[in-house]
């Protein structure tokens, strides 16, 4: 099995090495997409299938197991289509060192080892909108730097 590096530009706010994330926990199992949910007010109509150990419950009996799960991932994906994360959370340097770039929506170019990309310059820009909501993001989160354009890699 071989290592894998990828290049990635993408227009947004570089993050200290040690910068906590709000969602890099338990709690949200460190995944952004749960926390936006749960921080903007996304419920299920379904009851969780889960218990606290992550074992499926055996005390729901009026559906099955593959209908809950259904029901709650066609909520979320829904969901968040309606209400998306306004940046990109951009993972650079490795998979057991990660660092972060908050990154304009839209904006993140990746190659892949042994797969270049073609980049035309003139692409490279940022819409009003998706700038403003990476600053507003970073402000509301307490997320400081100054935005750019960000040249990072990544090993897998």
């Amino acid at each position: 099995m071989g290592v894998s590096t990828d290049a990635q530009l993408c227009f947004g706010v570089s993050l200290e090495e040690e910068t906590e994330l709000p969602w890099n926990n338990d709690r949200y199992d460190y995944d952004c997409d749960e926390w936006w949910r749960d921080i903007n007010g996304f419920k299920y109509s379904v009851e969780n299938p889960f218990d606290d150990d992550g074992e499926w419950r055996t005390d729901i009996s009026d559906i099955t197991r593959e209908e809950l799960y259904d029901i709650r991932y066609t909520e979320e994906k829904v969901w968040d289509a309606a209400h998306p994360l306004p940046v990109e959370i951009v993972w650079h340097c490795s998979g057991d060192y990660q660092m972060y770039i908050i990154a304009a929506r839209g904006t993140l170019v990746v190659a892949r080892r042994g797969y270049p990309e073609s980049i035309d310059p003139a692409s490279l820009t940022v819409s009003d909108e998706d700038h403003d909501a990476l600053i507003g993001f970073c402000e509301q989160f307490g997320f400081d730097g100054e935005p750019g354009w960000w040249l990072s890699s990544m090993w897998f």
